[in-house]
């Protein structure tokens, strides 16, 4: 037979506060988080280097990582709504770039992003980047962290891609 807990709305409170202070985190924040995101694909590269518009372009290394933050809304009787989203993506990679005959690597170069922007809440202006949060109706019923990144060099856009 299962025994039933009652808390109070402070000890819910005093409970999630201990949770999330053995959580691991990079800042001074409670709620943030830091999480490396390994799946990563770019698309649009050979627009985003212009002068290399007709090679072959890949992808060698990428240290990307999005920053994120949860709020709780909790009552007496429990939660009533946690909202997860993203606050920043920093994007590092280096992409190798092909000779005209496909055979060797001709250039080295680097791709740094730091977006901070959530897109459709500015006035949408060129050329500015921008991210967006793609979560599924069922976050909540697993561990909850971003997991991949889709990054599009021609719509200047950053898909966060949540678990």
């Amino acid at each position: 037979m299962a025994k039933k807990i009652k808390l109070s709305e402070s000890q819910l409170t005093q409970v999630v506060q201990k949770v999330i202070k053995e959580q691991k985190n990079y800042t001074d924040d409670p709620n943030a988080f830091t999480t490396d995101v390994k799946d990563v694909s770019f698309y649009g590269l050979n627009t985003y280097f212009t002068e290399y518009s007709d090679r072959d372009i890949d992808v060698t290394y990428t240290n990307c990582y999005v920053n994120w933050r949860y709020d709780m809304e909790v009552r007496s009787w429990g939660i009533k709504d946690i909202s997860v989203y993203t606050t920043s993506v920093v994007i590092n990679a280096t992409v190798e770039i092909y000779d005209e005959d496909y055979t060797k690597v001709e250039v080295e170069k680097e791709i740094e992003l730091f977006v901070d922007d959530m897109g459709g809440f500015n006035d949408e202006e060129e050329g500015r980047w921008h991210y967006e949060d793609e979560m599924s109706d069922n976050i909540f019923s697993h561990s909850i962290l971003p997991t991949d990144l889709e990054i599009d060099m021609n719509t200047k856009t950053v898909q966060v891609i949540w678990n």
